[in-house]
């Protein structure tokens, strides 16, 4: 009975049990869990974007994912933990080999898992430069070397090879990685800069370099500014950059007001950039200067035109004296305007005969000009009005009838060396001429001048020389004649120097900075300073020439100037003008000293 008990039992276990397993696989019995999984590239650069994608299969319910990395020293980072997010973006620093694991788990805590291997390129790199290719042997050169890549930190070296193939280390590796040098020989090299990093590799660059021998030029600066015509308020830029002389250059930027004030925009200064406004219209002297490190100095000049907008149009109301005239009358031309932009500039031109048209007086502003009819005829004049934005014309036609004229100069004037004489000329004379005689090394030499051009007429040879031909040979005579223009007056042979336009030269003899000066009408100190000399010890006057000055005042530069005799004791005279300084003329020692200095044994007392 016991025993049959027992075979029912073990029966009905079997069949419950095997009832039970049936339920369990009915119920969600699934496959095994299973992941793939990619990434968008197997072989990168430092720092480039790699994408990683999975997708789950089999196992229970839903899957989460998981994304890590292993570096090459076995460093484990998690991407992103477990999440929905079936795709993960990730990126490498540094050069090696990186091990991604994609992870999935499912719903009852199953997980599966994917290795990829994705290679990280970073390889080192070097770029270096130098400051210029083409230098002098007493210039600096800076050479620069920037490493990336590679493992940090960087280590750097220069070296060079000279004209013979020799190795010159100018430094072993070190962290610098800028270097400055001069290169005492001309010739051609060859720089190297070689970059080490934290793992020994290394790599290296090269550049050339041209070295010439220093030349030594004179100081002088390059410049330029914005605009010519601006309008009130409007900035004008102003650049300089300063070569020759010696390095380094200090800059300074100031202009001359319409009332002849001088106004400093800035001083001395490394600066080469400087902006202006102006608040009036009117014409402006721009002076750019530069000095250099031994203190000489040099300056370039410019003329703007700052405009002022009436808000009207622009209308030429131009006049001529008379329309109606004989042969030989001078008729004046007065120009005028309204509207437009202020200030306004003049032109003046003919036309005789229905010829060609000649420019008389180009664009100035000069509001009037006289003209001598010399001919009979009809003559057809042109005033032009410019505002800086347009032009307005003018016109007025001119009869001229015929009449006779004497070419006899009658009596010339007298001065204390009696050079000139009473002669009649002949019709080689120009009409209406004032002309004086000059008798030089036995011939006799009409001269003409007027106003700042003067002409020289030869009597033996029959031919006129312009003023701006004046030669050594010819200046005895030009002088003169300045001299007799200016009625020997010392302010007046003074203010015709003064006015000259500044221009930096070299020294050069006496008689050539004379002819140089009264040909273009500008010099520097020299050439004035030169000239000024020469023309009162033309006149008789006692006067020395200030040949070794120094300005204390433009950093102990070179000067020249004038020392002159007068009824009441020696006095200085400077016809160049230094801006920030004030005029010094027929002034004592006491007005000299704070800007300039001299030796004193070499020339008289002025006090």
């Amino acid at each position: 009975m016991k025993k049959r008990l027992i075979l029912l039992f073990v029966t009905l276990s079997i069949a419950v049990c095997s009832l039970f397993c049936t339920s369990i696989t009915a119920l969600g019995a699934t496959d095994d869990l299973s992941i793939s999984a990619t990434v968008s590239s197997e072989t990168v650069g430092a720092g480039e974007n790699v994408h990683i994608s999975a997708e789950a299969d089999g196992g229970q319910g839903d899957y989460l994912y998981r994304f890590l990395s292993r570096d090459k020293s076995g460093k484990m980072t998690v991407i992103k933990n477990f999440g929905q997010d079936d795709f993960a973006d990730v990126s490498f620093d540094h050069a090696g080999t990186y091990q991604i694991t994609a992870v999935v788990k499912d719903s009852v805590g199953k997980c599966t898992k994917k290795v990829l291997s994705v290679d990280v390129l970073n390889p080192l790199t070097i770029e270096a430069s130098v400051s210029s290719n083409d230098v002098s042997n007493e210039d600096e050169v800076t050479i620069t070397a920037q490493a990336s890549g590679g493992e940090k930190e960087y280590k750097y070296r220069f070296f060079y090879r000279d004209n013979n193939n020799k190795l010159h280390v100018l430094q072993n590796y070190s962290s610098n990685n800028t270097l400055n040098y001069t290169f005492d020989e001309p010739g051609y090299y060859k720089i190297f800069a070689v970059v080490r990093d934290a793992e020994n590799i290394s790599v290296k660059t090269e550049m050339s370099l041209t070295v010439t021998k220093a030349t030594h030029e004179p100081l002088s600066v390059r410049s330029n500014i914005s605009s010519r015509s601006i309008l009130v308020g409007e900035k004008l830029h102003l650049y300089a950059q300063g070569y020759g002389g010696t390095a380094p250059y200090i800059y300074k930027f100031s202009y001359k007001t319409t009332d002849g004030k001088w106004i400093v925009v800035q001083n001395y200064s490394s600066e080469q950039d400087a902006e202006m406004t102006f608040n009036e219209y009117g014409s402006y002297l721009i002076i750019i200067g530069c000095a250099d490190e031994t203190r000489t100095y040099t300056e370039n000049l410019y003329r703007i035109t700052v405009r002022k907008d009436t808000g009207e149009s622009l209308i030429n109301t131009s006049r001529i004296n008379n329309t109606d005239l004989q042969q030989g009358d001078t008729i004046r031309l007065s120009a005028s305007a309204t509207g437009g932009y202020l200030p306004y500039l003049y032109r003046y031109s003919c036309q005789y005969e229905g010829g060609e048209r000649t420019v008389l007086k180009d664009f100035g502003y000069s509001s009037s000009w006289t003209y001598n009819l010399s001919q009979k005829g009809c003559y057809r004049f042109k005033v032009s009005v410019s505002d800086g934005t347009s032009i307005s014309d003018k016109y007025f036609s001119v009869t001229s009838s015929s009449t006779t004229y004497s070419y006899t100069i009658h009596k010339a004037y007298l001065m204390a060396n009696p050079r000139w004489a009473t002669v009649t000329l002949d019709s080689n004379v120009p009409y209406n001429s004032p002309v004086r005689i000059i008798k030089s090394s036995g011939n006799w030499i009409m001269v003409n001048y007027k106003g700042t051009v003067g002409w020289v007429y030869n009597l033996a040879l029959y031919n006129w020389s312009n003023y701006y031909e004046v030669t050594t040979e010819t200046l005895p005579i030009v002088a003169d004649d300045i001299i007799f223009y200016y009625t020997k007056k010392v302010d007046s042979l003074f203010n015709y120097v003064d006015s000259m336009a500044y221009r930096s030269l070299n020294k050069d003899t006496l008689e050539n900075m004379c002819v140089y000066t009264i040909k273009y009408h500008r010099g520097a100190c020299y050439q004035r300073a030169a000239l000024l000399y020469y023309l009162l010890k033309r006149a008789g006057y006692s006067v020395y020439r200030v040949d070794d000055g120094i300005n204390d005042y433009a950093y102990g530069s070179p000067h020249n100037w004038v020392i002159i005799k007068m009824s009441y004791g020696w006095r200085h005279m400077d016809p160049t003008p230094v801006i920030g300084v004030p005029p010094h003329y027929l002034v004592k020692d006491s007005s000299m000293s704070p800007y300039f200095s001299w030796d004193r044994n070499k020339y008289p007392a002025c006090y």
